[in-house]
């Protein structure tokens, strides 16, 4: 997978990332299976955008190990985390709450397919 091309979907340059986010990405050799980054940040809160990127990786921990070193290093930061994920996205629902998030509030929203 491409961290950079990721990174740069939620941030205007890899710098501010830098300077402002988070980020861990699982490696095999030089490949990224599994990222997790603050895809978004206001004031000492960070929204965590975590994926993997080929199917065949999913469901063997690759996720979970990058987002508990994310986590790890929000808490060591006093930053508060925070999960969104669409109702239908049971997956990272389900990794959520493995991770110890807890639903707070449910929005009506609308998805669109491409």
């Amino acid at each position: 997978g491409d961290i950079v091309e990721c990174l740069l979907e939620s941030w205007p340059d890899i710098e501010r990332f830098r300077a402002g986010g988070i980020g861990y990405a699982v490696m095999q050799s030089d490949r990224a299976v599994s990222l997790a980054f603050s895809c978004a940040v206001w004031s000492e809160r960070h929204e965590i955008n975590v994926l993997t990127f080929d199917d065949d990786d999913q469901g063997r921990g690759f996720a979970t190990s990058a987002c508990a070193a994310w986590l790890a290093d929000a808490y060591r930061a006093r930053i508060t985390p925070h999960w969104t994920a669409m109702a239908s996205n049971t997956a990272s629902l389900h990794l959520a709450r493995k991770l110890g998030f807890v639903e707070a509030t449910r929005r009506p929203t609308i998805e669109f397919l491409f």
